[in-house]
């Protein structure tokens, strides 16, 4: 029987260091073997490659539920009551930063607000960013972690805008006798003209004698004059929520009012009812 010349030429090939005799078609197998080696060596630069070009997304959408309330100012106490559940990511949840805008120009400061109600939120200062507060366009941001299960969790923030108004001296008197003594204290210290020559240890040691020495005497202390107190009347309240793997959403409030007197151009087409005189808008992530 004849051979094929294809099959029977032979050829040498150097092989591991050594010259192997061997014909067409055993050369062309040896090749493909080395070939496929290579390819089978290098796949996974090329596999993540397509992988991540073909790589299917799916994203939802962390919806913010207002089917308890549609009431901003009790969906703002609800989380904070939630924030104040995971005591231990959110230390101080009713810590906000208030910004405001005077002559020398825009200031913050951070804040803690000791009530809120139908009528807006109430917070003290003793510092000199009280002079920017009276009857003064205000806004505050407030973060707070939540939690969405047991190993997922979120952020949400609540910006607030609106006008502030001073609260009677009476009802801020009443508030500093309920003060702890280390926040009266450090009040009093806040108020005192900072002497050059006195540093802060010496000015604290008196105040730490007359408390322990006699703690009714401490408690007649009359309220510093530079203590005063605001209530932010809100217009708007914009709540964010979200987590890392989905996106977040953002409703803003607004008063019907200021929407229908055209005061403030906030709302557009689209705006839902709400309660107590908001109405609310869906706005884009």
């Amino acid at each position: 029987m004849l051979q094929s010349p294809w099959i029977s030429r032979q050829r040498v090939v150097p092989f591991w260091g050594q010259n192997v005799k061997m014909d067409r078609f055993n050369f062309y197998k040896l090749m493909t073997l080395l070939v496929g080696s290579i390819i089978v060596i290098q796949a996974p630069k090329w596999t993540n490659s397509f992988i991540m070009r073909h790589y299917k997304l799916s994203l939802g959408i962390e919806a913010i539920n207002l089917t308890q309330t549609k009431d901003p100012l009790k969906l703002f106490k609800m989380w904070r009551d939630e924030a104040n559940t995971l005591s231990t990511l959110n230390p101080r949840p009713d810590v906000v930063t208030i910004a405001t805008l005077g002559e020398d120009g825009p200031s913050t400061q951070i804040v803690m607000l000791r009530d809120i109600s139908d009528t807006g939120f109430k917070f003290y200062v003793t510092t000199p960013v009280t002079k920017n507060l009276a009857q003064n366009n205000i806004s505050f941001t407030v973060v707070w972690t939540f939690k969405k299960s047991e190993e997922t969790f979120g952020m949400r923030y609540i910006t607030v805008h609106g006008i502030t108004e001073k609260i009677p001296v009476n009802e801020t008197k009443e508030l500093f006798k309920l003060e702890t003594p280390t926040s009266k204290i450090r009040l009093i210290l806040q108020s005192q003209k900072n002497d050059k020559k006195q540093n802060l240890s010496e000015r604290l040691q008196p105040l730490l004698d007359m408390y322990n020495q006699n703690p009714k005497q401490f408690h007649k202390q009359e309220m510093p004059s530079e203590w005063s107190g605001y209530i932010i009347k809100p217009k708007t309240l914009e709540f964010f929520q979200g987590t890392k793997a989905t996106l977040g959403q953002r409703i803003k409030f607004s008063k019907k009012s200021d929407v229908k007197n055209n005061s403030t151009n906030l709302l557009s087409d689209g705006a839902c009812g709400g309660e107590k005189g908001w109405i609310f808008q869906v706005m884009e992530p």
